[in-house]
């Protein structure tokens, strides 16, 4: 796994460790760099080898801060750091909704190594 940047020790694998626990402070979530220096926050999984992916399942946090993903591109393909070429999941962006804290994002059986998580005009973190 793969981020832009890492905050509070909050490191990439973090987010695939099989823990569903959505609070910070367990230490199962990334955490990214923000600020005015952050052009724009994004996460990568590897998958080895290409998989048809049919949806992507996103636990936010639920100690604070879910509005951080506002307006996120899921992603599936098989560029690893050009992974905006890659093929945008829904034709869409995804926002959490005010009490919602876990989000499918329908892929519908993209094929590719790479799933990414982006937030293309945010300096937060996903």
């Amino acid at each position: 796994t793969f981020q832009s940047s890492i905050d509070y020790s909050g490191t990439a694998d973090l987010a695939v460790d099989g823990i569903f626990s959505q609070g910070f402070f367990d230490r199962s979530c990334s955490h990214t760099k923000s600020g005015s220096n952050v052009s724009h926050s994004w996460w990568l999984v590897d998958l080895r080898q290409s998989y048809q992916v049919s949806s992507v399942k996103i636990w936010g946090r639920t100690d604070c801060c879910n509005e951080r993903l506002t307006n996120f591109e899921v992603r599936v393909g098989d560029r690893k750091f050009m992974y905006i070429k890659n093929a945008l999941c829904g034709s869409q962006q995804w926002n959490f909704t005010a009490g919602e804290y876990v989000k499918e994002v329908p892929c519908d059986n993209l094929a590719g190594q790479y799933v990414s998580i982006s937030l293309p005009n945010s300096p937060y973190n996903p």
